[in-house]
């Protein structure tokens, strides 16, 4: 699904949500209140909607800059990458399980890719395409080895063992390596602000409403 239609799809789920909350929010009114109810009753609707709105829209906002700053995802839509080091990177179209390594953002050099390792001692890049033919990749040249079965490649490396991961646990691994860190800093502060909005949007409301109500108690007495 592209980038678009999934934003929509999170509004429209948001808005049920917090719909839901709104009504729980004004049954709990009724109960518990019996002063100023009109104003109660009122935040008690639109708080859920600003709130999670803001909390959303925030963190879509923050997600975004950290993913053209680390030039990873943005974590929503059809297509899914992380750099493994600033010359190669994984990325997944349409089919996660399937991944492709691409070498200086325009060069693919292994496609169709269901398991990868990638080796900081040897740097190199290991891993297996859906024809379950096992390949390395040397970082440093940018040659690429395939080789029938794992245990050619194992003897070729001069390694013991693989240990592999799926695509998507691959870019997951690489993505929280990147981003992991300023994407929860992104979540933290996106949730402080929304709640900072909500509480000025009490005040402002509450004052609003006694403006109004002082305005009514002057024009009976007149």
């Amino acid at each position: 699904m592209g980038f678009g239609f999934v934003i929509i799809l999170h509004c429209i789920a948001i808005f049920i949500v917090a719909s839901v909350f709104a009504v729980i929010g004004l049954v709990i009114t009724l109960c518990i209140s019996k002063n100023k109810r009109k104003r109660k009753i009122f935040l008690s609707i639109t708080i859920p909607y600003l709130f999670l709105y803001s909390l959303y829209f925030f963190t879509i906002t923050g997600s975004i800059s950290v993913a053209i700053l680390k030039n990873v995802d943005i974590g929503i839509g059809d297509t899914w990458y992380a750099p493994i080091n600033k010359n190669y990177k994984i990325v997944m179209i349409d089919e996660p399980e399937k991944g492709t390594i691409i070498h200086n953002e325009n060069e693919d050099l292994v496609t169709n890719i269901i398991e990868l390792e990638y080796s900081e001692n040897t740097n190199k890049i290991y891993g297996k395409n859906t024809n379950n033919d096992f390949f390395a990749i040397n970082m440093e040249n940018n040659k690429v080895q395939y080789f029938p079965t794992e245990q050619e490649l194992l003897n070729n490396e001069g390694i013991d063992s693989c240990t592999f991961l799926t695509t998507e646990e691959f870019q997951s691994k690489m993505y929280r390596k990147v981003a992991g860190t300023a994407m929860t800093v992104v979540g933290i502060l996106s949730l402080i602000v929304s709640i900072l909005i909500v509480y000025f949007y009490c005040k402002l409301i509450l004052f609003l409403f006694g403006k109004f109500k002082k305005l009514q108690f002057n024009n009976l007495m007149q």
